[in-house]
């Protein structure tokens, strides 16, 4: 019996190990998931000026919350004081790759309009454990800008403090907005036309107060292509020879020509002296079909008996 229970306390004894070991661990689960959720709307609640009195400080400018806003609930509204002043951010820490532009929302307060120079703002970066130290970026000038509209005012980051802000691990860096602008004319306007500042952005992905969503599954490999059939070479027949031309005929000799008739014989008188006259030599013709020409032959071996 008292075996029985001695081996009863020690499995008791380990299932309350086991149950307080996981209990810490849940716990530690716990405190880690809300730290991250923590840093992460932080810095975007900072960058939204959805908090500006809390994570902004002011100098020579008056700030208070705005309502009006590119982006969220609130923006940081600002007046100027005297030439220009400066709004700087509480310490941020590290927020994943960055782009190549900054970019900030602005809204010019009315008694800037149709003025052909307005103003300008610049953005000053300062994070000593990424290597930048009080780097200033711009002036970014407003010359007859719109006024009662939000517009994007942009910085161009050189690629040294791209790669720094996107690889480096970080929780120091401080950003600042230089409002380089005249005070409102009319001292007693106060806050009732103020400049709108909203929706700092450095190309980061997720807008401010969305978590970052998931990578995106590998798309698939393509086919590949079937390949082309090869093309049949070409052979061009011969042209034919031309055909020798017919020799022409060779002309028909003409046709010998008649013998002519002998003379008559002469008739005798008795007249020992008389001699018959020869009987005159025949004409003969012959024709040729070739060339149509007639000869003539005479006898030579007849003469005149005269």
């Amino acid at each position: 019996m008292r075996r029985f229970s001695t081996e009863l306390r020690a499995l008791v004894g380990c299932l309350l190990l086991v149950f307080v070991a996981c209990s810490s661990s849940r716990s530690q689960e716990s405190v880690s998931s809300t730290s991250q959720a923590v840093t992460s709307p932080s810095t975007a609640r900072v960058l939204s000026f959805e908090q500006p009195t809390t994570d902004w400080s002011a100098s020579n400018l008056n700030l208070q919350q705005g309502s009006q806003s590119f982006d969220g609930a609130h923006s940081g509204a600002v007046t100027v004081i005297a030439s220009g002043g400066t709004l700087t951010s509480v310490p941020l820490s590290s927020f994943g790759p960055v782009s190549s532009t900054a970019t900030v929302q602005i809204r010019l307060p009315s008694y800037l309009k149709n003025r052909s120079w307005q103003g300008q703002l610049e953005l000053k970066l300062n994070c000593p454990s990424a290597g930048i130290w009080g780097q200033v970026f711009g002036p970014f000038a407003f010359r007859g800008a719109p006024t009662g509209a939000f517009r994007q005012a942009q910085f161009t980051l050189p690629p040294s403090v791209v790669s720094a802000l996107s690889t480096t691990s970080f929780s120091d860096l401080v950003v600042s907005l230089l409002v380089e602008f005249n005070p409102n004319p009319n001292k007693s306007a106060g806050f009732s036309d103020p400049f709108y500042i909203d929706r700092l952005d450095f190309g980061q992905g997720a807008l401010p107060g969305a978590g970052a969503g998931g990578a995106g599954a590998g798309g698939s490999s393509g086919g590949s292509g079937a390949s082309g059939a090869a093309g049949h070479v070409g052979t061009g027949a011969g042209g034919v020879s031309g055909a020798v031309g017919s020799a022409g005929s060779a002309g028909v000799a003409g046709a010998g020509g008649n013998g002519g008739s002998g003379g008559a014989s002469g008739s005798s008188n008795g007249m020992s002296a008389g001699a018959s006259s020869a009987g005159a030599s025949g004409s003969g013709t012959s024709s040729g079909p070739c060339d149509g020409q007639t000869s003539t032959s005479n006898d030579p071996s007849v003469s005149d008996p005269n």
